[in-house]
């Protein structure tokens, strides 16, 4: 069976975006420097054709769609990748990513009869959150943990957010607050914690081969010294991309023997 999954992501480009607001590219003049990606996001997706194996899936093909925080054709980029590996064959369609709006805005404009599934390693942090916010004991927040993801990986989902709501009656106002943020963002993501189905179809539970490509872009960006405007920055992450999706002959022709990956 021919199937499509996609892995869209927010990542920083910087450390320091972690610490700080985002910046957001479409409000600076051009000419404006910007030291090491140190304030902006970078939304990457990765879409690849699955083939179904014994014990696991493998990517058969893979793409990028890449931007800044420039609104404009983010979202046509990422529709138009998918449809170049795809989309409109494939029997079945599967848009991962994390708790982000933007990512299930795009899944629901363009992907709407897509199957969805958020990352179960983001899944564990917000279990974590509760977890410190229930015990303090290092071990029973460990267990505790291990006891709720096990449940999810059943898609028991239900049971985890009734014991949370459970739980909130006895809990301090500030716990209280912190785990109830938690139990709406369990509710909103319940019919996306599809674990289970995810290993039947020997199907990704998480996004890890697109948090890899995002680091990869990270470390051509981040680079000791190095400053970016925002025109040199546009430009050098659509070169990037078009290395990664294997048209680079689709700038320069006379290229097309050329294999960048030894160069």
């Amino acid at each position: 069976m021919r199937r499509l999954a996609l892995a869209l992501l927010s990542i920083p480009l910087s450390a320091a975006a972690a610490e700080r607001a985002p910046y957001d590219m479409a409000a600076t003049p051009e000419a404006t420097t910007v030291r090491q990606h140190a304030l902006n996001q970078c939304r990457a997706m990765a879409t690849g054709t699955m083939r179904a194996q014994i014990d696991c899936s493998l990517a058969a093909h893979r793409a990028y769609a890449v931007k800044t925080k420039l609104r404009d054709m983010g979202l046509f980029r990422t529709y138009a990748e998918a449809l170049r590996h795809g989309l409109g064959r494939a029997k079945r369609v599967l848009v991962m990513g994390d708790g982000a709006v933007w990512i299930w805005t795009i899944a629901n404009d363009r992907f709407k009869e897509a199957a969805q599934r958020i990352d179960l390693y983001h899944i564990k942090q917000h279990l974590w959150t509760c977890a410190r916010a229930l015990y303090e004991d290092p071990k029973e927040q460990a267990l505790w943990v291990r006891k709720m993801k096990n449940r999810l990986k059943k898609e028991q989902s239900a049971k985890v957010i009734h014991e949370l709501e459970e739980a909130l009656v006895g809990l301090a106002p500030a716990q209280q607050e912190t785990a109830r943020k938690e139990v709406n963002y369990f509710k909103e993501h319940q019919g996306r914690m599809t674990y289970a189905q995810a290993e039947h179809l020997n199907e990704p539970s998480g996004t890890g081969a697109m948090e890899s490509t995002c680091r990869q872009y990270q470390c051509r960006f981040k680079r000791p010294g190095q400053f970016w405007s925002q025109q040199g920055d546009e430009g050098l992450l659509c070169l990037d991309t078009f290395w990664r999706n294997g048209r680079w002959d689709l700038l320069f022709p006379q290229s097309k023997k050329f294999d960048p990956s030894k160069n």
